[in-house]
């Protein structure tokens, strides 16, 4: 039987805190993901820890504003004395529960990008994976990797104002990639992967405690995509006129604009100066500067504006005009209205007619797993986003997608996992899936 135990680190004011063994009471983590991100799910580590120190309690100065600062936690878990890494997390909530005993929650990287908030941005060509997620995170310093087999990929369009989690979920969906924090410190884009022939790992009955339920899902009877195509519009519209205040303002636009320009306070000013350009020319009284216009800040879809004389802000633009078509996939056979399942994506604004088809195909293939089984597994390096093999009931087999973990560090690295996917025709047969089969149509767009 496997040693095992978990070792969590924190650094503190330029110290480095670490906690294992019996100080530690509890760990769990539960890691999800979507794997053809129709969402991009928070990653969760939830923590109790014994410490008689008596600058580590909440009241101490030292680590009073550990919630402010999102605290970053590195866990690794020792199985036989050899490290593994679990992953890197950031502080969310914190309690002493007794004075020597604290309780933590931590969450993911993405947990942090649903907090904070996105502007929106727009792409009117073809861009690659690899400019658009540079375009997003870079300048909001946060670390990543993107799979090389799919940083050449391209869409184009439109993301709106939200949280840095929407943006990178209308990405990953578009771009078909899934979204990823399990056993890193970083953030992690890798290609869709899903059931089909090949696996990562053979799930033994001797790695897990068997027979554990299995559960049939609904069939998809259809599915409908609505795709986005941004053209230039013919007529400027005046889309924000007020009366501000003297202060600091951020004007988000609630959808893409060209040739925006903006009339009122606010800008930069421009001063004239001499010919040498060491001083200013002023008034005759000496008192004022002259100011030759200026100019407005400007970010990726937003407005700055510097308020030092209140006054009235006008911003006119030419709206991109977004033309909207349906992509649908029918399931063969599915003519009983009492039986349809149908599943609909219209807010999807990176997918362009150009990719909708191939979008679509991946869904259909995603919604085709049908076998859900949720097995506890003995200590092994399985993950999320592994493809498994592994026996079921009635001495059959499965071929799936892990969508969800939670590992008890402290209970023996046990994981209660979720799988998907379809039916195995057995282990030395030739691999293959059973998926629905359908039509695919493209229709004009009405909603």
């Amino acid at each position: 039987m496997s040693t095992t135990y978990p070792s969590i680190s924190m650094v503190v004011g330029g110290e480095t805190l670490t906690f294992s063994g019996e100080e530690v009471v509890t760990a769990v983590i539960t890691e999800e993901l979507s794997p053809i991100s129709v969402e991009i799910p928070i990653s969760v580590f939830e923590f109790s820890i014994i410490s008689t120190d008596e600058d580590f309690s909440m009241f101490a100065g030292t680590h009073f504003n550990l919630l402010s600062e999102r605290l970053p936690v590195t866990v690794y878990e020792y199985v036989d004395d050899v490290p593994y890494l679990i992953g890197r997390f950031y502080l969310d909530d914190w309690e002493n529960t007794t004075e020597y005993t604290f309780k933590f929650k931590a969450i993911d990287i993405i947990g942090v990008l649903a907090a904070t908030e996105f502007d929106g941005g727009f792409w009117s060509t073809a861009t690659t994976l690899k400019s658009i997620f540079a375009d997003v995170l870079n300048p909001i310093d946060v670390g990543y990797t993107l799979d090389a087999s799919v940083e050449d990929a391209e869409v184009l369009g439109w993301i709106p104002p939200g949280t840095y989690r929407d943006a990178l979920q209308q990405i990953c969906f578009a771009g078909m990639v899934v979204a990823s924090t399990t056993r890193s410190i970083t953030l992690n884009f890798i290609g869709v992967s899903l059931p089909d022939v090949e696996y990562d790992s053979h799930i033994l009955n001797e790695n897990k405690f068997i027979n554990q339920p299995v559960k049939l899902l609904p069939l998809v009877t259809g599915i409908e995509l609505v795709s986005h195509n941004y053209s230039e519009g013919d007529d400027p519209v005046e889309f924000f006129s007020e009366e501000l205040a003297i202060g600091s303002y951020k004007i988000v636009f609630e959808q893409p604009y060209i040739d925006i320009s903006v009339t009122g306070p606010g800008y930069t000013p421009v001063l004239l100066t001499v010919e040498g350009g060491a001083d200013t020319i002023t008034t005759e009284d000496g008192v004022d500067d002259i100011e030759v216009g200026g100019e407005y800040n400007f970010g990726p879809n937003s407005l700055y504006l510097n308020v030092q004389s209140a006054g009235l802000v006008t911003i006119t633009g030419t709206p991109w005009i977004d033309s909207k078509r349906a992509f649908t996939y029918t399931e063969e056979g599915s003519e009983d209205f009492l039986n349809k399942l149908t599943i609909k994506v219209e807010d999807a604004t990176l997918v362009s007619v150009d990719i909708a088809e191939t979008v679509l195909g991946v869904m259909s293939d995603y919604y085709a797993q049908r076998y859900e089984q949720h097995i506890k597994l003995r200590p092994s390096e399985v993950k999320i986003n592994d493809i498994v093999l592994t026996s079921t009931l009635y001495d059959k087999h499965i071929i799936a997608i892990v969508q969800k973990m939670s590992l008890d560090l402290t209970g023996g690295f046990l994981a209660e996992t979720d799988i998907l996917g379809s039916r195995y025709p057995g282990i030395y047969a030739t691999p293959g899936t059973y998926g629905i089969t359908g039509t695919a149509a493209e229709l004009e767009y009405s909603g």
